[in-house]
Order: structure tokens, then sequence, then C-alpha cells
């Protein structure tokens, strides 16, 4: 398992992302509990974020200088909202050379209610061993502040813990080193 905080993103990028995030329709993901938009692939990063907004990220998203594989972004709210335990990797599954592939994410926190209660990162490992071992490598990052980002590797098993007050909103940057 590979994790740790990444570069914090900027004001006036993280205003750039809101005015894009703010025009673009969300829906309930399909097994999740809460809302997402999607943009998948760097070329429509590109289109959708703008030259500016596309190499800030592409540059300060680690691994650095790597082309943007997706970008999701999840609004996480007070009514039950969170996600369950699950690996990036599988993602990206149509590739027959996933298995090889390295994959990476970073999730900045782009947007929270003052009253913030849950929907703190928890990460536990590589894999879905038995239940003790998997649960002693339980760990929890939380992001306070916008701007911060929290980075770890496709096979790292993670997900977010309940909202119970107030409100999240993230921006995730999916990369591949192919």
């Amino acid at each position: 398992m590979t994790i740790g905080r990444g570069r914090s993103l900027g004001d006036q990028e993280i205003k750039g992302i809101l005015k894009v995030l703010n025009n673009t329709e969300f829906e309930m993901h399909k097994r999740g509990k809460y809302s997402e938009a999607t943009w998948y692939g760097d070329k429509i990063v590109k289109e959708s974020f703008g030259e500016y907004l596309h190499w800030y990220l592409t540059t300060m998203t680690y691994p650095y200088d790597v082309p943007i594989k997706a970008c999701w972004s999840h609004k996480y709210e007070s009514n039950g909202h969170m996600m369950g335990m699950h690996q990036d990797k599988y993602a990206d599954s149509d590739n027959p050379n996933y298995e090889k592939n390295e994959y990476w994410t970073t999730t900045c926190l782009i947007e929270k209610s003052l009253l913030l209660t849950g929907g703190e990162i928890v990460l536990a490992g590589d894999s879905y061993e038995d239940y003790e071992e998997f649960q002693s490598r339980l760990k929890v990052i939380n992001l306070t502040e916008v701007g911060q980002t929290a980075v770890w590797n496709g096979n790292t098993v993670h997900g977010v813990s309940e909202v119970t007050n107030g409100s999240r909103w993230v921006f995730v940057v999916y990369k591949v080193l192919e």
C-alpha cells in the first residue's frame, strides 16, 4: 500500500475546477451512495477544463507529467453518502495490460461545509485478505482544508466513511503508468 499527502492545489485552480463542476450535471453513482460526474480520457479532460487546468492537473498530481486517464468529482452529503471499499485499478480492466500497469489516484478536497462530520478516506492495504489482517491495516486520511490532497496507488483498497453531518466535495485525478 502506497499512500500519502500530495501537493495541495492552489486557490485559483480550485476556483477554476469549481467553475466547471458547477456547470456539470451530477448523477447518483450506480453502486455507491454519492453524486458523481466523470471525464474519461486526457483529451476530454483538456476540452472540459481548458488548456491551463489540464496542464496544472497533469503537472501537480502524482505521477507528475503523466497523461490523465480520467477525472471524477464526488459529492457526499449528510443523508448517508459514503463509498464502499474498492480498488481503482479495476476501473481500467477493459485494458488487457491493466494487471501490469501502475495506477495512481489523487483526491483533492474542493469544498466542504463548516460542520462536516464523516467523509474521511479509509485505506486498507493492497488486498482483501483475512478480515483481521485487513482490519489491522486500516488508515484514515482526513482532508480538512480545501486544496489538500491524498495520493494512493491503484492496488490500495479504499473507501469513504459515511457523511453524518454537512457535505464534502472532492475532485479525483486518475493516472496510469503503462
